[in-house]
């Protein structure tokens, strides 16, 4: 029976984030791939990158989200404009759901000084939602005397459909050629309607998002049994949609090579708060970044909608200069 309830509350979590409240999804390495809410990060020092990150859920509730997300992007020396394009999508387990997104950015760079860069955005894309609930047995489908169960029912959720609507927004991020940046972007300018009889009152509300990074080299100097090139990156986003509410923390220690850390996730809904914690670590070569995290509920009644979830990253770093680098794996490098 707890089982089973618990199946019941991830599922409706789901549904009540993704259709009524329409609250956008996020994962879990916003520090390593931080474009996934800010498109103009793909223009951040003129970067050639491909990544892709798996996120799997446990086994606590029978319907889990698992996520997948590719992105690539490149500059235009030439044309001095960088182009990124992503692809997301997430599924929940044993009920029939699926959000699939893509879309393209287009990034200028604008040199304020010899020390201050800003890079501005836009994004179109396209989301499509699928919703199937035929693997759902609903109350009036159980005959109660015979225990039988028919294969109709007239329950309004048992209706399947298909949402897609195109996407606008915008971004711009703030730079300095040390150690500090900060951004601010804008997602569903065009308020997208989120359902499938086209009720107004299921439009997607804008999502502002600010960020905020920075840097400190904790062993300027070598003077300590650190490695020499050794930093202490922190990272936070702030996301507000409607009434609804987010925080994402990260502190990462960055060796060399090697890098630990660990976040904190808030989640500040109109009926219910859901908050995460996370550890990550990270091993740079010459040419990727390959990686590991696992976040965990934290506080009261997280664990009641929260699933415990293991993610798992690469990300091909294509610049040329990459393999001189010799442990150097500043983001300001």
């Amino acid at each position: 029976m707890r089982k089973r309830t618990y199946t019941i509350v991830a599922f409706l979590t789901i549904c009540v984030i993704q259709f009524s409240f329409g609250q956008d999804q996020y994962i879990n390495n916003l520090n390593t791939m931080p474009n996934f809410v800010n498109p103009s990060f793909y223009g951040f020092r003129n970067s050639t990158k491909i990544g892709v990150l798996n996120k799997f859920s446990g086994k606590k509730f029978d319907n889990s989200l698992d996520q997948r997300y590719l992105f690539a992007n490149t500059y235009f020396e030439q044309s001095n404009f960088s182009l990124g394009i992503d692809f997301y999508n997430s599924s929940l387990r044993n009920s029939g759901f699926s959000n699939t997104q893509a879309a393209l950015s287009f990034i200028y760079p604008l040199e304020l000084s010899n020390y201050w860069y800003l890079y501005a955005g836009l994004t179109a894309g396209f989301s499509s939602t699928k919703y199937n609930f035929d693997e759902l047995v609903f109350q009036d489908q159980i005959n109660l005397f015979t225990g039988q169960i028919n294969s109709v029912s007239i329950d309004p959720l048992a209706d399947s459909g298909k949402i897609g609507y195109a996407d606008i927004g915008t971004s711009v991020l703030v730079s300095n050629d040390e150690n500090l940046f900060f951004g601010l972007a804008l997602k569903h300018l065009n308020t997208p309607k989120n359902t499938v009889n086209g009720d107004n009152d299921y439009k997607l509300e804008m999502l502002v998002s600010a960020q905020l990074g920075y840097e400190i080299d904790i062993n300027r100097h070598n003077q300590n049994m650190l490695p020499r090139y050794s930093y202490l990156y922190l990272f936070g986003a702030l996301s507000k949609q409607g009434k609804r509410a987010r925080f994402d923390f990260y502190q990462e220690l960055n060796l060399s090579t090697f890098s630990l850390g660990i976040s904190q996730h808030l989640n500040y809904l109109e009926d219910f708060n859901m908050h995460e914690f996370g550890v990550n670590a990270t091993i740079r070569m010459e040419l990727f970044d390959v990686g590991l995290n696992y976040k965990m509920p934290f506080g009261a009644g997280s664990d009641y909608f929260v699933n415990n979830s293991i993610g798992a990253y690469l990300i091909f770093d294509l610049d040329p200069y990459r393999s001189g680098r010799r442990g150097d794996f500043s983001l300001f490098y």
